[in-house]
């Protein structure tokens, strides 16, 4: 026996048509149920695979944490723009698309319903209810093997079919089960967090830059003092004229005649040298002494400008050294933070974060029934946060953007900051010239020191306390002293006692030839006298013998 397919048609078209009619009935009603048994039933073809519900704003009293496990649960609410889309499945042949419509507003209480898949219905965005305490959502889109609600009415309701080929059944949903939604909101607010950290670090290294470049003006400022009083240049003079008076290359009158020409003695001469110089001390003061004054006041305003330069500097090099390694840190954090992003399907992350949203207002108690908050109020509240919401779809990229910008003016200060090192070497190395010449001055002083009276040479050495000079330790081109416990090497000593030691044996022999040729000569007189002495004897005795002789008779 053959189908005829003219009869077939009509009564599959009459059993879509009751499909239809029980899908229209029971929307409209008290406590209807639009539902689907697992098995399927013969009317639908078996299919189990849900109807999709889709509207274009949905608001009212939700429950917010519910709908990230996929469980719908609206108390009171409105929709709008509603479109129900069942696809029936005729195996071999082509499905057909039933679609029920309605502009709405359509009142909902009690609307209850979950995702087949249990994950979190799909969402375009928040918007803001009229009502206090409703949540608000857009582009509502969820599949669900039933529904059920108290008193739905859809007013202007439209009913289709065609095939799937006419009308293209339900628009594809970005669907997440409840643990990939789970887990992309738990990927999200790392990022958010390392985002976060990244932001309120990058603060921090605003507030550092602007401390190092005040530290850079505060050490320009020292810098500039310290070339404008010449320190270094009249230290220099001091200490050369110090040396030219004690290496005699300059007279005590020509010393004292450089002090009256370039030095206010007064200002120089503290009380205790007054008092010394009143005093009937046999010694007169020494000129050393105000020009050693005159050094150590100098080079305690040198030494206190170059302390504040240095320490400005110095903190300025250890901010600089901690803000380069933050930077560092965020460029790496930043790109860590791009590529895990870009793992993220751009839909499902949209979702997620929409979701994080939503859930943010529901714990904040932005989305629940707060009676005592202003509605205007919070609705402009809403309406800021949404602003601020959706800047935070570009939050990397603003971050990225006030990085760049925050790097270009950290390079003009760090151009500042390379200056100033090469003004603290040059300052150094004067420094320590200067403070090398005072040590050679005060070693000289010292290997004098007999040169002075008590009093004068413990001026000296007090005054010139601000230097040590280590023990053992001789001016440049000067010699041992050993009076002031500077002692010579053990090669010098020995030297310096073999050349003693040779001058000593050389005068030795020069005074043993002396002596012998004295000692010769001694002999060669004495024995002339005796000669002599004997000859004259002989004389006078034979002369005398004579006389007597002739006298006798």
């Amino acid at each position: 026996m053959k189908n005829n397919p003219k009869c077939y048609k009509p009564v599959f078209l009459h059993a879509v048509f009751i499909l239809v009619c029980m899908l229209i009935f029971s929307l409209i009603g008290a406590s209807s149920v639009l539902a689907e048994d697992d098995d399927g039933s013969e009317e639908d073809g078996g299919d189990s695979g849900g109807f999709t519900i889709e509207s274009d704003r949905v608001e009212g009293a939700m429950d917010v944490a519910g709908a990230l496990g996929g469980k719908i649960d609206i108390k009171e609410g409105i929709i709008e723009g509603l479109t129900i889309t069942k696809t029936l499945d005729r195996g071999e042949e082509e499905g057909l698309v039933i679609k029920i419509t309605s502009p709405g507003p359509i009142d909902v209480k009690n609307l209850k319903a979950h995702t087949i898949d249990g994950g979190p219905p799909h969402f375009d965005g928040l918007c803001v209810s009229e009502k206090l305490g409703w949540a608000c959502l857009e582009g509502v889109e969820m599949t669900v093997p039933q529904q059920s609600a108290d008193n739905i009415s859809l007013p202007d309701a439209k009913v289709e079919t065609c095939f799937e080929s006419e009308c293209g059944g339900a628009s594809p949903e970005t669907s997440m089960s409840e643990q990939e939604m789970a887990n992309t909101l738990k990927k999200m607010d790392e990022q958010d967090m390392t985002l976060k950290e990244m932001t309120e670090g990058l603060e921090d290294d605003k507030e550092k830059l602007q401390t190092i470049e005040e530290l850079i003006k505060q050490a320009e400022k020292h810098f500039e003092k310290i070339q404008d009083n010449e320190y270094t240049n009249h230290l220099q003079q001091l200490t050369d004229v110090s040396n030219k008076h004690l290496t005699a290359d300059m007279t005590e009158e020509e010393l004292i005649q450089f002090m009256e020409e370039n030095l206010d003695l007064n200002s120089n001469t503290s009380e205790g040298e007054e008092a010394n110089t009143d005093s009937d001390s046999d010694d007169s003061v020494s000129p050393l002494v105000p020009l050693t004054h005159e050094i150590e006041k100098t080079y305690k305003s040198y030494d206190d400008v170059t302390a504040e330069f240095f320490s400005a500097a110095q903190e300025a090099a250890g901010l600089v050294k901690e803000l380069e390694e933050s930077i560092q840190m965020k460029e790496k954090s930043l790109a860590a933070l791009e590529a895990e992003k870009d793992k993220l399907d751009p839909e499902k992350q949209k979702q997620a974060e929409n979701y994080n949203e939503l859930k943010d207002k529901a714990e904040t108690g932005e989305a629940g029934n707060d009676k005592e908050t202003n509605h205007d109020e919070q609705a402009d509240s809403d309406s800021k946060k949404n602003s601020d919401e959706k800047n935070e779809d570009l939050t990397i990229d603003a971050f990225k953007k006030e990085f760049k910008t925050f790097k270009e003016n950290m390079d003009s200060v760090m151009k500042r900051h390379d200056e100033l090192q090469e003004n603290v070497k040059s300052i150094t190395e004067k420094k320590e010239a200067i403070t090398d010449n005072i040590k050679d001055l005060k070693a000289v002083i010292m290997e004098f020191e007999d040169d002075y009276s008590d009093d004068i040479y413990q001026n000296l050495m007090e005054t010139l306390s601000f230097v040590e000079v280590e023990k053992g330790q001789k001016p440049e081109g000067k010699g041992e002293n050993d009076d002031t416990g500077n002692k010579k090497s053990s090669e010098e000593k020995k030297r310096n006692e073999d050349q003693n030691t040779d001058e000593d044996s050389d005068s030795s022999d020069e005074q043993n030839g002396d002596a012998a040729s004295a000692s010769q000569d001694g002999k060669q007189e004495s024995k002339k006298n005796n000669d002599g002495s004997e000859q004259t004897n002989g004389n006078n005795g034979n002369d005398g013998s004579k006389q007597e002789s002739e006298a006798d008779p």
